[in-house]
């Protein structure tokens, strides 16, 4: 029943900022995307880094995405960039939107990956 909601949710929120119009502000896909594009070392690639995998453990603890036990934040950021550079369409969209369902995609939970 969530996830079936979940994803009315973040198909809606999507097309409403689209129906809006480009958004140009700094918590868009495409500035999120920039900040995880950045040199190493910088404070936009620790800002990203910071937002993907808090994101991703919040997800995780809710029971929408359920990662490898293997994953690393690199690889966390790196479906991100994955989503996004295939997705330019939805650059505009809320960075809270994109990192969720480009998570969701790479770690789609089934019954038996559950830990709760």
């Amino acid at each position: 029943m969530i996830r079936p909601l979940l994803s009315v949710l973040v198909v809606s929120l999507a097309l409403a900022v689209n129906a809006q119009g480009s958004r140009t502000d700094p918590d868009t896909v495409q500035s999120l995307r920039a900040d995880c594009r950045a040199p190493p070392l910088t404070a936009r690639k620790a800002a990203c880094k910071g937002y993907v995998t808090g994101t991703a453990d919040q997800l995780a603890i809710e029971g929408h995405i359920c990662p490898r036990a293997a994953t690393t934040p690199a690889d966390e950021v790196q479906a991100f960039l994955d989503w996004a550079d295939t997705n330019s369409e939805r650059w505009n969209i809320p960075k809270a939107a994109g990192v969720l369902v480009s998570l969701h995609q790479a770690w789609r939970c089934d019954e038996s990956s559950r830990f709760y």
